[in-house]
C-alpha cells in the first residue's frame, strides 16, 4: 500500500447551493484546486440530482473512490501511476503530493517505516515543487482528485431546544450518494431546493440513515462552533457530542473546526482528543478553496482518506487553518448595533448589549471557553502540527494598499502564481527570495510575517468577518521605499527551511484584536500577547443561565400528578363535580384536554369501573393523544376506558348488532354509488343530474333527515332513495350512516342499547359544541337522566356549521337538563398576554387572562398583492428560525429574536386549502421542510389512490370495489371487459361468456372475472390485465392477516410510486404498526387534522406545519403565521352578514389563538405602515399604536384588509411594511456579492 502525502479540502459547494458562484462547476472548481496546491477536493451538493448529473457527465473514476476530470482523448479507465515520484509516491512508499512538507523541509514516509534522510526529504520536496510548478502551466487541473462529499442541514428540536446542525458526509461512488438521497427522500426530505438541503431529521437519525443505507460512508460534523449551525453552536447546539449523537456517538471520528477556531482552541476540550481534527474551506466560491485545509499521509483513495480520518490507517498529518480572529464568529457582540465584546467583556456586561438592551450573539472563542476543561496553551500529546495562512491575494492587496479586485493585485498574484506554483506551497515554504524576486520586498515581507503569524486583526462577530492587518500605512511607506529594511528583516533567512515558521509553535501567536478595541490592531507586543488575561468560566451552564442561554422549555421530569395537582379552582371543580350533568365551557388554552383526562381518573379514583366509561371526541388524532394522556396519568387501568371517535363508537355499536364489523365506504366509494344513483334517476327521468349528489346526501344526513322525511328537497328525494338501496345491496354504510344506524338500534334494538348504556354509563364528550342534531340526539339517548354524562366546549369556537353542527345544543343541553351544573374555565395557559388580548377584542365574552404575562407584539406584515404573501411567510419563518441558512441568520440575527424557534414549531395557517400552493411552492424553492395537513390532497394523489383502490378489495371485496380497482388503476381492461362486468354488477344478467355464472348472485365479480379470463374471450390485452390484478389480490390476501398496511400499500402502488410519490412515502408512514382493517376505517372515518402529506407528526422529522384554520381546530404551535387576511378570504366572500359572518369570527377567533408565542398576520398594507419604525419606537415609549389602514384606504382596491384586523388593540401590533423594509437592499445583492460572504 503506498501512503503519500497530500492536501485535501472536502467541504465544498456547488452551484446548486445557495449564494454561491455560478463558477461552482467541476472544470473551475479543478482548476481553482490547482492552483491552491490541492490534491483532493470534496465535490460538495451530492444530495442534488442535478449536481449528481453535471458530476457523472464531467467527470470518469480515478483511484478507488476518488474521480477526475474526463479528458477527451484519454482512456476513461487510465489512472495515475503509482510511481509517478513527487507527485504521488516514488514507488517505495515516499512521496509528497506535489511536495508538501511540513512546514520545516522535513519528509515523511511509511513504506518501509523509516523516516527519509534530510538531504533527501529536501531533494524530494524541492523536485515535487518544480513539478508542481510545471504542472500548473501544463494544465494540473486534470491531477486533481474529487471525492464524492454533501452538507446537510438539520434543524430540530430535542430536549427543548431548536437544534440547526450541519453535517458533512464523505461516500465512496455516486451510486453511493444516489442512494442516500434516495432514502432521504423517502423520508420527506426536499432535495432540489438547495444543493445544501435543510431536513427535519435529527442528527442521531441522519447518521443511521447514511450508514444503513453506506456503510462505508462518513458523516464529520461541520464547523463545530458556528453559533447558528453546529454541534457545539451557542445559539442552537449541544454541549456534548454524545447528546446529539447518542447512542451512535462511537461512529462520529472526525470533526472540522470551522473558520473562526484553531487547533488551541479545539485542544481545550479533553472530549476532543479521541477525534481527528480536520480543516477545509466550505468554500462557496472557487477562489475560496483551500483557505483550510487538511494533509494527509495517506494513499490516495477514498478508502485511504476515510481510514485516515478514523486513524486505523494512514494519519491526518496536519491541517491548514485560517487566522480565526478573521471568521465570522470569533467574538461576541451585535453587529447592527456596532457592538463587538471580547467574552470577558460580554461577561462584565452580563451578557446584555449595551444598544438595544438584549442578550448579545455568543461568538466561537466564548463558546470555547464555556465548554473547555483545560486551560488555553494546553497543547496535547500527539496533537498535529497546523499553519494558519491568509490568502495570497489578501496578502498581496495588503502589501500594496489595494483592493484584493484590482487589477494590480490580481496580476501580481497571477505572477506569483505562474513563477512560484501553487499557493499554499509558496506560502508556506518557498524562499522569500524568490518571493521578493518576483513580486516584490513588501510582498516577501507580507509573507514572511503571516508565516509567523506576526499579524493583526479586528476580530469577527456576529456574521461578519474580521479584518487582517498585516502592515500600518507607515510601516508599508517605509518598507516600499527602504530596501535596507526589507534586507535587515530578511537577514540569515536565505534557504526555504529556515524562513519557515515551526507549526508547532503557532499558538503562540499574536492576538492584538483580543482587547476589544480597535487600537490594539497596532504595535502588539509578544509581551502584550503573553499578558492577555485568561478566558475563565467555571461555571459553563451558569454562565449560560447569565447570557440567557440556557435551553429554551426545558425542564426536568416530574413526578406523577395525582388527579387533582396542577389544576387551578374552575378545573378542580369540574373534575370533581358530583351532580351531572357537568357542563364545562371551555375557552382557548384552558385545559381542556387536561381538565377531561383528569376527569376520568377522578371517576376511576372513585372506583368507577374502566369498562363503563367511555370518552367521546371528533377526531382520531384527538382520541390518541387523550389515550396517551389517560395512560400517563392513571397508569394500569387506562387500557379498558372507551376512548374514540363519535364514528368509532357507533361502528362498535353496530358490529355489536352485526356479529362483525360494518363495511365502512370511505369519500371515494360513497361518491361513486351516490353518482350512480343520481345518473340513474336523472336518465330515467330525462332531467338533469343533479350537482355533487354525495355532499347533498351528507348535509342531510348530518340533520338525521331520511328519504322519506319532509324537509328533504324534492329533487333529491328520489337520488337519495336510490343511493340507500345501493348502499343496503352492498351491505354497506357511509360516513353519515354510521351515526344514524348506530342512533336507531341504541333506541330501538334492546340488546344494543343495554349493551352501549352500559358502556357508556359515564359519558364523557369533547369538544361539544360541534356535535351536529344526529349526535347530540345520540348523546342525548345514552346519557339517561344526565346525572353521568359530562361535557366539555367552546361555543365560541363552533366553525363546522357546513357539516351540520350547531353550537345551539351547548344551550339545548342546558334547556333539557336545568339542573345541570355549568362550570366555566378563563385562564389561557398557552397564550401570551398579547395573542390573549387580541383573542379577546375579537370575542369580548369570553373574558379570557393570560397565565403568561407579556410577549411579542403581534405582527402584521403588510403586503402589495396576494402574489406577494408567500415571500413574506419565508421570509418569516427565516426569522423565527434565526435563519436557515449562512447568510438567513445573519440577517436575521439582527432582529434579536427573543428565542429561536424550530421548523416544527411554526405553523402558517390560511382560510382555503388552494392558498397552500402557492405557499408550498415558496417553501420548496428555499429548501424549508413543511408537512401539510389534510387528507383529500393526500388520497387524491394517482399513486395512493390506486392503492388504496386495490386495497379495499383485499380487506372487505365487494363487486364495487373490485369494478373501481379495474376502471381506475393500471389493470384496467378496457371498455369491452368493463362493460360485461358492470353489466353483472348492475343486472345479473351478463352478455357473453360471463352469462353462465350471471344467473347466480351469490358469485363475486371476482370470480366472473376470473372466469371470462379462463375462457379465453377477451382481447390479450385485457386477458393479461385482469389476471395480473387478480393474481396481485391473491398475494395481497395472503400476506394481509400478518403484513402491516405499510408493507401492503407499497406492494398495492404502481412500482415506480415507492420511489416518485412524496404522498405515498407520507400514507406508508402513516401506515405503520397498523393492520389494513384498522389502517382503512381510520382513513374512511378521518377529519382534515387525522393526516398530514410530507411527514407523519409521531415521526422524528421536523418540518413547518401548512393547514387550514379549519384543521388547526385543537391543535397548538409556538409560533403561528395566519396569511391571507383579505376581506372576501377572512371573512369568506359569501359569508359576509349574519350568523354566517359571525361563524368566520369564530374561525379567525381560533386561528389567532392556536398561537402560543408569537403570532404573525399577513395581509394587504395598512395605513402609515412605512412609518413603522417610528410608530414602533413610540409604542415602547407608551404612546398609541398606529392605526390601521381602512378598507377604501387600500392601495389596492380589490385586494383590501380584513375587517377583523381592524378590531384589533393597535398598542399590541407591530406594522411591518415590506415595500420599505430595508431587508429588501440585502436581497438584491447579485450572487456575486452573496457568495463573497463566504
Amino acid at each position: 500500500m503506498i501512503y503519500v502525502r497530500y492536501l485535501a479540502d472536502l467541504h465544498v459547494h456547488s452551484h446548486f447551493s445557495r449564494a454561491t458562484s455560478d463558477h461552482c462547476r467541476p472544470r473551475p472548481l479543478a482548476a481553482a484546486a490547482a492552483r491552491k496546491g490541492l490534491t483532493v477536493i470534496g465535490t460538495g451538493d451530492f444530495t442534488h440530482a442535478g449536481w449528481r448529473a453535471e458530476l457523472d457527465a464531467e467527470l470518469v473514476p480515478a483511484e478507488d473512490g476518488l474521480y477526475r476530470l474526463r479528458e477527451a482523448g484519454r482512456d476513461a479507465s487510465e489512472a495515475q501511476a503509482p510511481g509517478d515520484a513527487g507527485r504521488y509516491g516514488d514507488g517505495d512508499g515516499h512521496g509528497y503530493g506535489h511536495g508538501y512538507g511540513d512546514g520545516d523541509g522535513d519528509a515523511h514516509g511509511h513504506g518501509d517505516g523509516q523516516r527519509v534522510r534530510q538531504s533527501d526529504g529536501t531533494r524530494r520536496a524541492n523536485d515535487a515543487r518544480a513539478t508542481a510548478r510545471e504542472g500548473m502551466r501544463a494544465g494540473a487541473p486534470a491531477d486533481v482528485r474529487f471525492l464524492v462529499t454533501g452538507e446537510i442541514s438539520c434543524i430540530y428540536k430535542q430536549d427543548g431546544r431548536t437544534r440547526k446542525i450541519h453535517h458533512v458526509v464523505l461516500v465512496p461512488s455516486l451510486d453511493a450518494a444516489a442512494r442516500i438521497s434516495a432514502a432521504l427522500e423517502a423520508r420527506g426530505a426536499n432535495l432540489e431546493a438547495d444543493g445544501r438541503p435543510i431536513i427535519g431529521l435529527d442528527s442521531r437519525t441522519l447518521l443511521a440513515l447514511v450508514l444503513d443505507t453506506e456503510p462505508e460512508a462518513a458523516l464529520i460534523p461541520a464547523h463545530i462552533w458556528t453559533p447558528h449551525f453546529s454541534l457545539f453552536g451557542a445559539n442552537s447546539g449541544f454541549d456534548t457530542l454524545e447528546e446529539c449523537f447518542g447512542d451512535l456517538a462511537g461512529e462520529i471520528t472526525a470533526y472540522e473546526t470551522g473558520l473562526s477556531s484553531d487547533p488551541p482552541m479545539n485542544w481545550r476540550l479533553s472530549a476532543l482528543d479521541r477525534l481527528t481534527l480536520v480543516s477545509n474551506s466550505d468554500a462557496h466560491s472557487p477562489d475560496r478553496l483551500g483557505r483550510e485545509a487538511i494533509e494527509f499521509e495517506a494513499p490516495l483513495s477514498y478508502q485511504g482518506i476515510v481510514e485516515a480520518l478514523r486513524g486505523k490507517g494512514g494519519r491526518v498529518a496536519g491541517t491548514i487553518e485560517f487566522y480565526p480572529e478573521e471568521g465570522k464568529y470569533h467574538y461576541d457582540g451585535h453587529r447592527a448595533c456596532g457592538v463587538c465584546w471580547h467574552p470577558n467583556e460580554t461577561l462584565a456586561a452580563g451578557g446584555v448589549c449595551p444598544v438595544c438592551g438584549r442578550p448579545v450573539t455568543i461568538g466561537v472563542l466564548h463558546r470555547v471557553a464555556e465548554l473547555a476543561d483545560r486551560p488555553e496553551g494546553f497543547r496535547p500529546a500527539g496533537a498535529n502540527p497546523y499553519t494558519s495562512l491568509v490568502s495570497l491575494d489578501e496578502i498581496v492587496a495588503e502589501a500594496l494598499g489595494a483592493g484584493k479586485a484590482s487589477k494590480h493585485v490580481r496580476e501580481t498574484t497571477d505572477k506569483l502564481l505562474d513563477a512560484l506554483g501553487p499557493e499554499i506551497p509558496l506560502l508556506r515554504e518557498t524562499p522569500l527570495e524568490d518571493v521578493a524576486a518576483v513580486a516584490g520586498p513588501v510582498v516577501a515581507e507580507a509573507v514572511r510575517r503571516v508565516r509567523h503569524g506576526e499579524v493583526s486583526y479586528r476580530p469577527g462577530y456576529d456574521g461578519e468577518y474580521g479584518k487582517l492587518t498585516i502592515f500600518r500605512p507607515e510601516e508599508r511607506r517605509e518598507l516600499s521605499g527602504q530596501a535596507a529594511l526589507f534586507g535587515f528583516a530578511l537577514s540569515g533567512a536565505g534557504r526555504s527551511d529556515a524562513m519557515a515558521p515551526r507549526a508547532t509553535d503557532r499558538h503562540h501567536r499574536h492576538r492584538g484584536a483580543d482587547l476589544g478595541m480597535e487600537g490594539a490592531l497596532d504595535g502588539m507586543t509578544e509581551d502584550a500577547a503573553a499578558q492577555e488575561p485568561e478566558l475563565e468560566l467555571a461555571a459553563p451552564r451558569a454562565v449560560a443561565r447569565q447570557l440567557n442561554l440556557a435551553i429554551v422549555g426545558s425542564s426536568l421530569p416530574e413526578t406523577a400528578p395525582s388527579w387533582l395537582e396542577g389544576l387551578n379552582a374552575s378545573q378542580q371543580q369540574a373534575v370533581t363535580a358530583r351532580k351531572g350533568p357537568v357542563i364545562v365551557t371551555a375557552g382557548p388554552g384552558t385545559g381542556k384536554t387536561r381538565t377531561l383526562v383528569q376527569r376520568i381518573a377522578f371517576l376511576l379514583h372513585e372506583g368507577v369501573a374502566p369498562e363503563t366509561i367511555t370518552a367521546i371526541t371528533f377526531t382520531h388524532r384527538a382520541a390518541d393523544e387523550m389515550r396517551t394522556r389517560l395512560e400517563s396519568t392513571v397508569g394500569r387501568g387506562a387500557e379498558r376506558v372507551h376512548v374514540g371517535t363519535f364514528h368509532r363508537f357507533c361502528a362498535e355499536v353496530i358490529g355489536e348488532a352485526l356479529g362483525a364489523p360494518p363495511l365502512v365506504l370511505d369519500e371515494r366509494e360513497a361518491g361513486v354509488l351516490a353518482a350512480e344513483a343520481a345518473a340513474s334517476v336523472a336518465a330515467a327521468r330525462g332531467t338533469k343530474r343533479i350537482a355533487a349528489p354525495a355532499e347533498a346526501f351528507s348535509r342531510l344526513k348530518s340533520r338525521g333527515l331520511l328519504p322519506g322525511d319532509p324537509g328533504v328537497p324534492s329533487a333529491l328525494a328520489e337520488p337519495y332513495r336510490r343511493y340507500q338501496e345501493l348502499l343496503a345491496a352492498a351491505g354497506a354504510y357511509d360516513y353519515d350512516d354510521l351515526l344514524l344506524a348506530a342512533l336507531e338500534m341504541v333506541q330501538n334494538d334492546k340488546r344494543v342499547s343495554r349493551v352501549a348504556r352500559e358502556r357508556a354509563t359515564h359519558l364523557l364528550v369533547d369538544e361539544f359544541q360541534d356535535v351536529n342534531p344526529v349526535q347530540y340526539q345520540l348523546v342525548r339517548t345514552l346519557a339517561g337522566d344526565g346525572r353521568n354524562l359530562f361535557v366539555i366546549g367552546d361555543p365560541d369556537q363552533a366553525i363546522y356549521a357546513f357539516r351540520g353542527a350547531d353550537r345551539r345544543f351547548f344551550a339545548q343541553l342546558s334547556a333539557d337538563f336545568p339542573s345541570a351544573t355549568h362550570i366555566r374555565l378563563t385562564v389561557n395557559y398557552r397564550s401570551s398576554d398579547t395573542v390573549v388580548r387580541a383573542a379577546n377584542a375579537l370575542m369580548p365574552a369570553a373574558n379570557a387572562t393570560a397565565a403568561r404575562p407579556g410577549g411579542q407584539l403581534v405582527r402584521y406584515v403588510a403586503v402589495d398583492a396576494p402574489r406577494e404573501e408567500p415571500r413574506a411567510v419565508v421570509r418569516e419563518i427565516e426569522r423565527l428560525v434565526g435563519g436557515t441558512g449562512m447568510l438567513a441568520a445573519d440577517r436575521h440575527g439582527q432582529e434579536h429574536p427573543t428565542r429561536q424557534f424550530s421548523l416544527g414549531e411554526i405553523a402558517v395557517l390560511f382560510r382555503t386549502s388552494r392558498q397552500a400552493d402557492p405557499i408550498e411552492q415558496a417553501l420548496l424553492a428555499e429548501g424549508i421542510p413543511y408537512r401539510s395537513l389534510g387528507q383529500r390532497a393526500v388520497l387524491a394523489t394517482p399513486a395512493v389512490r390506486e392503492a388504496l383502490d386495490i386495497l379495499r378489495c383485499v380487506d372487505r371485496p365487494t363487486d364495487l370495489r373490485f369494478l373501481i380497482a379495474l376502471r381506475d388503476t393500471r389493470f384496467n381492461p378496457g371498455a369491452e371487459a368493463l362493460g360485461m362486468l358492470k353489466a353483472r354488477a348492475a343486472t345479473g344478467a351478463a352478455t357473453g361468456p360471463a352469462a353462465a355464472w350471471a344467473g347466480n348472485q351469490n358469485v363475486p365479480l371476482a370470480e366472473v372475472a376470473a372466469a371470462l379470463v379462463r375462457e379465453d374471450c377477451l382481447p390479450p390485452d385485457a386477458r393479461v390485465r385482469i389476471k395480473a390484478l387478480l393474481d396481485l389480490l391473491a398475494e395481497l390476501g395472503a400476506l394481509a392477516p400478518t403484513a402491516t398496511a405499510a408493507d401492503l400499500l407499497l406492494r398495492a402502488a404502481p412500482p415506480e410510486a415507492a420511489a416518485s410519490s412524496r404522498a405515498l412515502r407520507q400514507l406508508v408512514r402513516a401506515a405503520q404498526d397498523r393492520s389494513l382493517s384498522e389502517f382503512l376505517f381510520r382513513l374512511a372515518t378521518g377529519q382534515d387534522a387525522d393526516h398530514e402529506s410530507r411527514e407523519d407528526l409521531a415521526r422524528p422529522g421536523e418540518g413547518v406545519t401548512l393547514l387550514t384554520m379549519h384543521a388547526a381546530k385543537g391543535l397548538e404551535f409556538p409560533a403561528v403565521i395566519l396569511v391571507g387576511l383579505a376581506d372576501g378570504i377572512v371573512p369568506w366572500k359569501d359569508s359576509l352578514d349574519g350568523e354566517a359572518l359571525e361563524e368566520e369570527r369564530r374561525l379567525f377567533y381560533v386561528a389567532v389563538t392556536r398561537a402560543a408565542e408569537e403570532l404573525v398576520l399577513i395581509g394587504p398594507p395598512t395605513e402609515g405602515a412605512s412609518e413603522n419604525a417610528a410608530r414602533s419606537q413610540s409604542q415602547s415609549q407608551g404612546h398609541s399604536g398606529p392605526q390601521l389602514r381602512s378598507q377604501s384606504g387600500s392601495r389596492c382596491q380589490s385586494y383590501s384588509r380584513s375587517r377583523f384586523i381592524g378590531e384589533l388593540p393597535s398598542d399590541i401590533l407591530k406594522l411591518i411594511d415590506t415595500a420599505a423594509d430595508t431587508d429588501k437592499a440585502a436581497r438584491r445583492k447579485t450572487l456575486a456579492q452573496q457568495h463573497r460572504l463566504f
